[in-house]
Order: C-alpha cells, then structure tokens, then sequence
C-alpha cells in the first residue's frame, strides 16, 4: 500500500480547494466535482474537518484508489465523502452531511454502490426527531424530486420495517441491473442526486 497522501489544508480555511478532491475518477466521480460545484453556487464556506492522514488517500491492491475528504460549515458539524474507484465492478461513492445538533435540519445521505451484480442506489434527507423542516420551500422541493425521479428508477425492493423508521417519506431506494452503462447510471441517477442535495443546501 502506497504512503497515503494527506490534501486537505490544516487549519479553518474558507477555499472549496482545501477539502476538494482533486481529479476524482470512476463512475461516480461527477458526482463529487457537482457536490463541491453546487456548495461553491450556494455560498457554503467550508472548513476542514481533520481526518488521520492514513484515511486520506490509500491506493490499494489491484489499483484501487480511496479517498475520503471531510468537512464542516455553519449548519453542518460534519460533511463526509468517500469516493473508491476499484475498477468497473467496484465503484462506491458516501456522502453524508450531518447537522448541527442545534439545527432542525436532516442529515443527508448518498450511497451509491455497483458491483459486479449491479448497482445500489440510496439517496435520502433522513430526519433527527420530529422537528418540522425549517424550509417549506426546501420541503416541497424533496417531494417534486421524489415524485419526479422514484418512477424513473427500479425499486430497491422492500424495507425492513426495523430499518424503514430510519429513513424519509422521500427515500429514493434502487437497484440497476449490470447491464447498464456508468453513462447510463449517471443519466439515471444524477439529476435524482442534484435535486436531493439543491433542496438539501437552500434548506
């Protein structure tokens, strides 16, 4: 394993470079350099959030790349992503924004995971207590993209009930077959991710 290398700047730093992920590669990698386009749009200052340099940057067997990156804002304690290009049969992108605990905000979530089998499509703003959304606007937009892109996918199936009350009404849940292309998955499932996250960021 190569000696990882550590990107981020040390110390409270407003540039979206001090935490960005340069270069991203694979399937989802439009969906990192879009996170970090739509937070610059949005006016969002981000701040490094310290991570062991051993978890920054690993190259692994087989040429397989992970980088994690994470920071925090005004409204988030923390913003996590975690990008792993492991070739055309692994490809696995988490981003999770978690909010201050003081803010009635949920915590937004992408996994986004294909496999040899397929891919695993998981997009949510999950709620942290009963709080109403701070944002009616922000709350009718999470149902038009629901409404708008649970048709165009295939169902991820069902939900254990024990694992249901962690998620949403608006839980975009999917499984792609293996057939399809990282293009097509990017046409599918791109749009879906930046309406979720617009109407996450203007919340």
């Amino acid at each position: 394993m190569a000696r990882p290398v550590f990107l981020a700047a040390m110390g409270l730093c407003s540039a979206v470079s001090a935490v960005h992920i340069p270069s991203p590669t694979g399937t989802y990698a439009p969906f990192v350099s879009r996170t970090y386009e739509m937070l610059a749009e949005a006016g969002v200052t981000m701040r490094p959030y310290e991570i062991p340099d051993e978890l920054a940057v690993v190259e692994g067997a087989g040429g397989a790349h992970l980088t994690v990156r994470s920071f925090c804002t005004d409204k988030l304690r923390q913003g996590r992503l975690l990008l792993l290009d492991g070739g055309p049969s692994l490809q696995v992108l988490n981003l999770c924004f978690f909010p201050r605990l003081d803010l009635p905000l949920p915590t937004f979530s992408a996994d986004l995971v294909t496999l040899r089998g397929g891919s695993l499509i998981a997009i949510d703003c999950q709620p942290n207590g009963r709080s109403p959304p701070p944002n009616k606007e922000a709350d009718a937009a999470l149902d038009a993209a629901f409404a708008h892109h649970r048709p165009r996918l295939p169902s991820g199936g069902p939900i254990p009930p024990e694992s249901a009350r962690f998620f949403s009404r608006r839980f975009l849940w999917s499984r792609l077959p293996a057939q399809i292309t990282p293009t097509q998955i990017q046409e599918l499932v791109l749009p879906a991710f930046e309406e979720y996250l617009q109407a996450y960021l203007y919340a």
